[in-house]
């Protein structure tokens, strides 16, 4: 590394690891990070097992209208579906359980804009889509799956209510169909 003149080398190194951490903020942001493995397929011989959901409900967090409608309808899906004493989830991996995300009150991951979001398991899937088709109001709902293929899961393989929104697929790493991250250690 080239020195500047009269500037410190631990300066240098400093702004070099700040600007590392900032470049790994924003995929870090959503993504389900499953282990790699190579020469895996997303379609072949089958499409990648579907191993849990996540719903996201997604507005705009500069609108105090938008915000205040989008905490109500998380607050009638925290009643309906008895998650009001629930821990929330813990990190994105399998929870086993139905449980809320923190809310990104900022656009963060592959999402544009601001949303809250829960995990459930495939069991739930016909008690989340009707309530979420019915609840959902003014605001756009994606609903996809978490097969450990990243792009697929929130793209081809997702489902919207409402308006689909732009994903940025860019802060995804994982394609690793099938794979089972729900260690306790993650």
């Amino acid at each position: 590394m080239t020195q500047a003149r009269g500037a410190p080398m631990w300066a240098f190194a400093a702004l070099a690891a700040l600007l590392a951490c900032v470049a790994m903020t924003p995929a870090a942001a959503h993504p389900t990070h499953y282990p790699r493995a190579s020469n895996a397929s997303c379609f072949e011989p089958e499409p990648a097992e579907i191993l849990s959901y996540h719903v996201h409900l997604l507005y705009w967090g500069a609108n105090n209208n938008s915000v205040a409608g989008a905490m109500a309808i998380r607050e009638q899906f925290i009643d309906h579906f008895n998650l009001r004493n629930e821990k929330p989830c813990h990190g994105l991996f399998h929870q086993g359980r139905m449980c809320m995300e923190e809310i990104d009150s900022v656009p963060a991951g592959p999402f544009v804009t601001a949303e809250w979001s829960a995990f459930f398991l495939p069991e739930n899937i016909t008690q989340i889509y009707p309530w979420a088709i019915q609840h959902r109001g003014e605001y756009d709902i994606l609903i996809h799956p978490n097969s450990g293929c990243e792009i697929e899961d929130h793209t081809i393989w997702a489902g919207w209510l409402g308006k689909p929104w732009d994903i940025d697929t860019s802060a995804f790493s994982a394609n690793c169909p099938g794979c089972t991250p729900w260690s306790d250690d993650s």
